[in-house]
Protein backbone atom coordinates (compact mmCIF):
# COMPACT_ATOMS: atom_id res chain seq x y z
CA UNK A 1 0.00 0.00 0.00
CA UNK A 2 1.08 3.62 -0.51
CA UNK A 3 3.17 4.70 2.39
CA UNK A 4 2.12 8.34 1.69
CA UNK A 5 6.24 8.83 1.85
CA UNK A 6 7.60 10.65 -1.18
CA UNK A 7 10.22 8.86 -3.05
CA UNK A 8 14.11 10.24 -3.51
CA UNK A 9 14.13 11.82 -7.50
CA UNK A 10 17.33 12.09 -9.48
CA UNK A 11 17.39 14.71 -12.00
CA UNK A 12 19.98 15.59 -15.08
CA UNK A 13 19.15 18.49 -16.62
CA UNK A 14 20.55 22.07 -17.13
CA UNK A 15 17.62 23.60 -15.04
CA UNK A 16 17.02 23.18 -11.17
CA UNK A 17 14.14 20.61 -10.38
CA UNK A 18 10.77 21.84 -9.98
CA UNK A 19 9.11 21.57 -6.28
CA UNK A 20 11.68 19.03 -4.70
CA UNK A 21 11.95 17.40 -1.81
CA UNK A 22 14.68 16.99 0.46
CA UNK A 23 17.07 13.94 -0.19
CA UNK A 24 16.47 14.63 -4.44
CA UNK A 25 19.77 14.60 -6.20
CA UNK A 26 20.19 16.87 -9.61
CA UNK A 27 23.18 16.35 -11.67
CA UNK A 28 23.61 20.14 -13.12
CA UNK A 29 24.28 19.23 -16.37
CA UNK A 30 24.92 22.65 -17.33
CA UNK A 31 27.93 23.41 -14.94
CA UNK A 32 28.77 18.89 -14.57
CA UNK A 33 27.86 19.69 -10.61
CA UNK A 34 26.04 17.68 -8.80
CA UNK A 35 23.82 18.62 -6.03
CA UNK A 36 21.17 16.80 -3.46
CA UNK A 37 18.71 19.00 -1.85
CA UNK A 38 19.21 19.39 2.11
CA UNK A 39 17.19 21.56 4.53
CA UNK A 40 15.36 23.26 1.72
CA UNK A 41 18.48 24.34 -0.60
CA UNK A 42 20.60 22.55 -3.16
CA UNK A 43 23.92 21.96 -1.84
CA UNK A 44 26.52 20.72 -3.96
CA UNK A 45 27.75 17.07 -3.01
CA UNK A 46 30.84 16.20 -0.80
CA UNK A 47 33.53 15.78 -3.31
CA UNK A 48 32.50 18.50 -6.36
CA UNK A 49 35.13 20.86 -7.27
CA UNK A 50 33.43 23.91 -7.89
CA UNK A 51 35.23 26.12 -10.51
CA UNK A 52 33.82 29.90 -10.86
CA UNK A 53 35.76 31.33 -13.89
CA UNK A 54 35.14 34.73 -13.20
CA UNK A 55 36.07 34.78 -9.82
CA UNK A 56 38.64 33.14 -6.98
CA UNK A 57 40.38 33.60 -3.80
CA UNK A 58 41.22 37.32 -4.54
CA UNK A 59 39.07 40.31 -4.37
CA UNK A 60 39.99 43.50 -6.05
CA UNK A 61 38.12 46.54 -5.17
CA UNK A 62 38.28 49.53 -7.68
CA UNK A 63 37.14 52.54 -6.23
CA UNK A 64 36.16 56.47 -6.44
CA UNK A 65 38.35 56.94 -2.84
CA UNK A 66 38.01 60.83 -0.82
CA UNK A 67 41.70 60.73 -1.27
CA UNK A 68 43.33 59.31 -4.14
CA UNK A 69 40.38 58.64 -5.99
CA UNK A 70 42.45 56.05 -8.17
CA UNK A 71 43.06 53.59 -5.52
CA UNK A 72 42.73 49.57 -6.44
CA UNK A 73 42.69 47.34 -3.14
CA UNK A 74 42.79 43.34 -2.79
CA UNK A 75 42.21 41.35 0.05
CA UNK A 76 41.67 37.14 0.12
CA UNK A 77 37.55 36.40 0.35
CA UNK A 78 38.04 33.30 2.78
CA UNK A 79 39.73 35.21 5.85
CA UNK A 80 38.45 37.87 7.62
CA UNK A 81 40.60 41.55 7.58
CA UNK A 82 41.56 44.28 5.95
CA UNK A 83 42.68 45.07 2.45
CA UNK A 84 45.77 46.22 1.54
CA UNK A 85 47.08 48.48 -1.70
CA UNK A 86 47.36 46.86 -4.48
CA UNK A 87 47.79 50.16 -7.20
CA UNK A 88 46.42 52.47 -8.67
CA UNK A 89 44.13 53.43 -11.92
CA UNK A 90 45.16 55.34 -14.72
CA UNK A 91 44.17 58.66 -15.76
CA UNK A 92 41.88 61.05 -13.52
CA UNK A 93 39.55 60.28 -10.42
CA UNK A 94 37.18 57.53 -11.85
CA UNK A 95 33.69 57.71 -10.96
CA UNK A 96 30.96 55.18 -11.90
CA UNK A 97 33.38 52.50 -13.24
CA UNK A 98 32.63 49.01 -13.26
CA UNK A 99 35.03 45.73 -12.64
CA UNK A 100 34.19 42.08 -13.81
CA UNK A 101 37.22 39.07 -14.28
CA UNK A 102 37.72 36.21 -16.45
CA UNK A 103 40.06 34.81 -13.51
CA UNK A 104 42.75 35.87 -14.53
CA UNK A 105 42.55 39.62 -15.27
CA UNK A 106 40.30 41.91 -13.94
CA UNK A 107 39.07 45.02 -16.33
CA UNK A 108 37.64 48.34 -15.66
CA UNK A 109 36.02 50.76 -17.49
CA UNK A 110 33.79 54.22 -16.71
CA UNK A 111 33.40 57.94 -16.77
CA UNK A 112 35.79 60.06 -14.70
CA UNK A 113 35.49 63.22 -13.16
CA UNK A 114 36.98 65.26 -16.27
CA UNK A 115 36.10 63.19 -19.30
CA UNK A 116 35.62 59.82 -20.56
CA UNK A 117 38.37 57.58 -21.54
CA UNK A 118 37.49 55.25 -24.12
CA UNK A 119 40.24 52.58 -23.16
CA UNK A 120 39.17 49.79 -20.94
CA UNK A 121 41.92 49.12 -18.34
CA UNK A 122 43.38 45.69 -16.54
CA UNK A 123 45.29 44.22 -14.12
CA UNK A 124 46.74 40.43 -13.70
CA UNK A 125 44.95 39.40 -10.26
CA UNK A 126 48.07 37.96 -9.00
CA UNK A 127 50.60 40.38 -9.36
CA UNK A 128 50.34 44.00 -7.91
CA UNK A 129 50.44 47.10 -9.25
CA UNK A 130 49.18 49.45 -11.27
CA UNK A 131 46.31 49.22 -14.23
CA UNK A 132 47.24 48.99 -18.25
CA UNK A 133 44.91 50.23 -20.98
CA UNK A 134 43.73 47.64 -23.08
CA UNK A 135 40.64 47.41 -25.08
CA UNK A 136 38.59 50.19 -26.71
CA UNK A 137 34.77 50.46 -26.00
CA UNK A 138 32.25 53.21 -26.00
CA UNK A 139 32.10 54.45 -22.52
CA UNK A 140 29.18 55.97 -20.54
CA UNK A 141 28.90 56.78 -16.87
CA UNK A 142 27.56 54.16 -14.57
CA UNK A 143 27.96 51.67 -16.46
CA UNK A 144 27.34 47.94 -15.25
CA UNK A 145 29.55 44.89 -15.73
CA UNK A 146 29.27 41.34 -15.82
CA UNK A 147 32.02 38.34 -17.01
CA UNK A 148 31.05 34.78 -18.23
CA UNK A 149 34.86 33.87 -17.35
CA UNK A 150 35.65 34.40 -21.08
CA UNK A 151 33.67 37.19 -22.34
CA UNK A 152 32.88 41.04 -20.63
CA UNK A 153 29.83 42.80 -20.68
CA UNK A 154 29.50 46.67 -20.35
CA UNK A 155 25.79 47.63 -20.87
CA UNK A 156 23.94 50.62 -19.48
CA UNK A 157 25.41 53.81 -18.51
CA UNK A 158 24.65 57.46 -20.12
CA UNK A 159 26.62 60.45 -21.14
CA UNK A 160 23.44 62.38 -22.61
CA UNK A 161 19.58 61.75 -23.07
CA UNK A 162 18.28 59.33 -22.98
CA UNK A 163 20.16 56.69 -21.15
CA UNK A 164 22.07 54.19 -22.87
CA UNK A 165 20.55 50.52 -23.34
CA UNK A 166 23.76 49.31 -25.51
CA UNK A 167 25.23 45.81 -24.49
CA UNK A 168 29.17 45.85 -24.93
CA UNK A 169 31.08 42.44 -25.29
CA UNK A 170 35.10 41.94 -25.54
CA UNK A 171 36.90 39.18 -24.54
CA UNK A 172 38.76 40.00 -21.42
CA UNK A 173 42.21 37.97 -22.58
CA UNK A 174 42.14 40.32 -25.59
CA UNK A 175 43.92 43.78 -24.64
CA UNK A 176 43.47 45.37 -27.75
CA UNK A 177 41.15 45.85 -30.66
CA UNK A 178 37.11 47.26 -29.85
CA UNK A 179 34.70 45.97 -28.12
CA UNK A 180 31.65 44.77 -30.95
CA UNK A 181 28.05 45.94 -30.01
CA UNK A 182 26.04 42.78 -28.76
CA UNK A 183 22.40 44.01 -28.19
CA UNK A 184 20.04 46.16 -26.39
CA UNK A 185 18.93 46.41 -22.76
CA UNK A 186 15.04 46.32 -22.48
CA UNK A 187 15.47 50.23 -21.67
CA UNK A 188 18.24 52.33 -20.97
CA UNK A 189 19.10 52.40 -17.24
CA UNK A 190 21.96 53.89 -15.33
CA UNK A 191 23.60 52.20 -12.36
CA UNK A 192 21.99 48.39 -12.73
CA UNK A 193 24.21 45.87 -11.75
CA UNK A 194 25.43 42.55 -13.42
CA UNK A 195 26.12 38.91 -12.93
CA UNK A 196 26.65 35.77 -15.21
CA UNK A 197 27.52 32.11 -15.35
CA UNK A 198 28.92 30.99 -19.27
CA UNK A 199 25.21 29.97 -19.62
CA UNK A 200 22.92 33.14 -18.59
CA UNK A 201 24.14 37.00 -17.87
CA UNK A 202 21.49 39.43 -15.92
CA UNK A 203 21.23 42.63 -15.57
CA UNK A 204 19.27 43.98 -12.35
CA UNK A 205 17.87 47.31 -10.92
CA UNK A 206 18.96 50.71 -12.10
CA UNK A 207 16.93 54.11 -13.11
CA UNK A 208 15.74 55.18 -16.50
CA UNK A 209 15.92 58.22 -17.73
CA UNK A 210 14.14 61.29 -15.02
CA UNK A 211 15.20 58.59 -12.33
CA UNK A 212 12.47 56.30 -12.72
CA UNK A 213 14.22 53.56 -10.08
CA UNK A 214 13.48 49.96 -11.22
CA UNK A 215 12.55 46.52 -9.95
CA UNK A 216 13.60 45.47 -13.43
CA UNK A 217 15.21 41.88 -14.00
CA UNK A 218 16.73 41.39 -17.51
CA UNK A 219 18.80 38.59 -19.02
CA UNK A 220 20.51 37.18 -22.30
CA UNK A 221 22.60 33.83 -23.82
CA UNK A 222 26.26 35.84 -23.55
CA UNK A 223 27.05 33.55 -26.60
CA UNK A 224 24.44 34.96 -29.01
CA UNK A 225 24.12 38.59 -29.75
CA UNK A 226 21.11 39.78 -29.08
CA UNK A 227 18.73 41.50 -27.31
CA UNK A 228 17.59 41.05 -22.74
CA UNK A 229 14.85 39.77 -22.37
CA UNK A 230 12.51 39.84 -19.20
CA UNK A 231 13.56 37.64 -15.98
CA UNK A 232 11.41 39.03 -13.16
CA UNK A 233 11.71 41.83 -10.62
CA UNK A 234 13.11 42.39 -7.24
CA UNK A 235 11.34 43.44 -4.46
CA UNK A 236 12.71 46.61 -4.05
CA UNK A 237 13.27 49.46 -7.00
CA UNK A 238 16.74 50.91 -6.38
CA UNK A 239 20.08 51.87 -8.05
CA UNK A 240 23.64 52.14 -7.24
CA UNK A 241 23.60 48.28 -6.29
CA UNK A 242 25.67 45.19 -6.27
CA UNK A 243 25.24 41.81 -7.08
CA UNK A 244 27.61 38.43 -6.38
CA UNK A 245 26.80 35.14 -7.64
CA UNK A 246 28.29 31.27 -7.96
CA UNK A 247 27.26 28.87 -10.41
CA UNK A 248 23.47 28.66 -10.11
CA UNK A 249 22.91 31.98 -7.77
CA UNK A 250 22.57 35.16 -7.45
CA UNK A 251 22.46 37.95 -4.64
CA UNK A 252 21.34 41.38 -5.29
CA UNK A 253 21.14 44.20 -2.75
CA UNK A 254 22.02 47.13 -1.58
CA UNK A 255 21.29 51.15 -3.44
CA UNK A 256 18.82 54.23 -3.72
CA UNK A 257 15.82 53.87 -3.79
CA UNK A 258 15.30 57.71 -4.91
CA UNK A 259 13.94 58.21 -1.07
CA UNK A 260 16.62 56.56 0.94
CA UNK A 261 19.40 54.13 1.06
CA UNK A 262 19.01 50.35 1.65
CA UNK A 263 20.38 47.14 3.06
CA UNK A 264 18.07 44.56 1.40
CA UNK A 265 19.15 41.71 0.04
CA UNK A 266 17.67 39.44 -2.42
CA UNK A 267 18.35 36.23 -4.82
CA UNK A 268 17.68 34.86 -7.79
CA UNK A 269 17.96 30.92 -8.82
CA UNK A 270 20.24 32.61 -12.32
CA UNK A 271 18.96 29.52 -14.71
CA UNK A 272 15.22 30.09 -13.50
CA UNK A 273 13.62 33.04 -14.94
CA UNK A 274 11.14 34.10 -11.57
CA UNK A 275 11.00 37.32 -9.18
CA UNK A 276 13.81 37.38 -6.08
CA UNK A 277 13.20 36.38 -3.41
CA UNK A 278 14.43 37.90 -0.14
CA UNK A 279 17.80 36.75 1.27
CA UNK A 280 18.41 39.25 4.00
CA UNK A 281 20.47 42.45 4.36
CA UNK A 282 23.65 43.71 4.73
CA UNK A 283 25.01 44.94 7.31
CA UNK A 284 24.18 48.91 6.78
CA UNK A 285 22.43 50.65 4.18
CA UNK A 286 24.36 52.44 1.14
CA UNK A 287 25.01 53.17 -2.34
CA UNK A 288 27.59 53.19 -4.65
CA UNK A 289 28.56 49.39 -4.29
CA UNK A 290 28.79 48.31 -8.06
CA UNK A 291 29.46 44.21 -8.15
CA UNK A 292 31.43 41.92 -5.65
CA UNK A 293 33.39 38.87 -5.62
CA UNK A 294 33.02 35.53 -5.36
CA UNK A 295 35.22 32.76 -4.78
CA UNK A 296 32.57 30.16 -5.40
CA UNK A 297 31.04 30.13 -1.40
CA UNK A 298 31.70 33.60 -0.06
CA UNK A 299 30.62 36.90 -1.74
CA UNK A 300 31.88 40.24 -0.43
CA UNK A 301 30.41 43.56 -0.71
CA UNK A 302 32.86 46.67 -0.03
CA UNK A 303 32.63 50.27 -0.06
CA UNK A 304 29.60 52.48 -0.98
CA UNK A 305 28.35 55.84 0.15
CA UNK A 306 25.47 56.10 3.13
CA UNK A 307 23.87 59.69 2.09
CA UNK A 308 26.15 61.61 4.43
CA UNK A 309 29.59 60.11 4.40
CA UNK A 310 31.41 57.66 2.33
CA UNK A 311 32.31 54.38 3.50
CA UNK A 312 35.45 51.63 3.79
CA UNK A 313 33.69 48.60 5.30
CA UNK A 314 33.87 45.29 3.36
CA UNK A 315 30.88 42.67 3.59
CA UNK A 316 30.30 39.43 3.05
CA UNK A 317 27.89 36.34 2.72
CA UNK A 318 28.12 32.61 1.97
CA UNK A 319 26.01 32.97 -1.47
CA UNK A 320 23.93 29.67 -0.97
CA UNK A 321 23.04 30.09 2.72
CA UNK A 322 20.14 33.41 3.32
CA UNK A 323 21.05 35.53 5.79
CA UNK A 324 22.38 38.50 6.87
CA UNK A 325 26.26 39.57 6.06
CA UNK A 326 28.67 39.85 8.04
CA UNK A 327 31.33 42.11 9.02
CA UNK A 328 34.75 41.26 7.06
CA UNK A 329 37.18 44.41 7.32
CA UNK A 330 37.81 47.23 5.86
CA UNK A 331 39.22 48.86 2.74
CA UNK A 332 42.52 51.01 2.58
CA UNK A 333 40.49 54.14 2.58
CA UNK A 334 36.42 55.37 1.93
CA UNK A 335 35.05 54.85 -1.39
CA UNK A 336 31.82 56.43 -2.39
CA UNK A 337 31.83 54.03 -5.69
CA UNK A 338 33.37 51.05 -6.16
CA UNK A 339 33.40 47.84 -8.01
CA UNK A 340 34.91 44.86 -6.81
CA UNK A 341 35.49 41.56 -8.54
CA UNK A 342 38.32 38.49 -8.09
CA UNK A 343 40.59 36.16 -9.70
CA UNK A 344 43.13 34.15 -8.40
CA UNK A 345 46.38 35.41 -6.25
CA UNK A 346 48.85 33.14 -7.61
Amino acid sequence: SDSGINPFLHTESANEPSSPNNGDAWLDTDNNIYKVYINNEWKDWFGTTVTIPWGGARALTFMQGSTTGKRIDYFAIDTAGNASAFGLTLGVDIDGGAACSDGTYAVFGGHTSSSSFDDIQYVTTATTGNAQYGMVYDPFDNMAAASDGTSAFYFGGYKTNPWSNKIQKFTIATFSGTASDFGDLIEGLTQPCGLSTAARTVSAGGSAYANLYRNTIQYWNPASAGNASDFGDLNFSTHAIGAVNDLTRGVIGGGYTGSGYINSLDYITIANAGNATDFGDLNYARSGTKSGGTDGTYGVFAGGYNGSARDDGINRISIQTAGNSTDFGNLTETGSTTSTTAGSAS
